[in-house]
């Protein structure tokens, strides 16, 4: 490898250790459930305000807790899109796989 690639490599060494790092952490519009999930999205820890016991509606809960996984999963394929994105080629299979990742809007399902 000559000197000339290996601050590419280095840098892309960094963006591989840092989307590997990344943990979003999302809260609920009302504040009462905390999501953290890894790069994949994957659920990593789950915060549940002690007042949601008081409330009792298993259903709201369950809703709740749904949507706000949900939301940091779609912020962390967007964050991670955003430390790869300009080092992968337009053509290149790993940005169909991130884009499939993204969250879809209305219009576009």
């Amino acid at each position: 490898m000559t000197q000339a690639a290996k601050p590419g490599t280095d840098r892309v060494s960094d963006v591989y250790t840092e989307t590997a790092d990344t943990q979003v952490r999302q809260c609920s519009e009302d504040g009462l459930v905390t999501a953290t999930v890894d790069p994949r999205g994957q659920l990593t820890s789950l915060e549940l305000d002690p007042r949601l016991c008081q409330n009792g509606d298993a259903v709201a809960l369950a809703a709740t807790i749904t949507e706000t996984v949900q939301r940091a999963a779609d912020s962390a394929a967007v964050r991670i899109q955003g430390m790869v994105g300009g080092y992968l080629s337009v053509s290149s299979g790993a940005v169909d796989y991130l884009r499939d990742a993204l969250p879809r809007s209305a219009g576009d399902a």
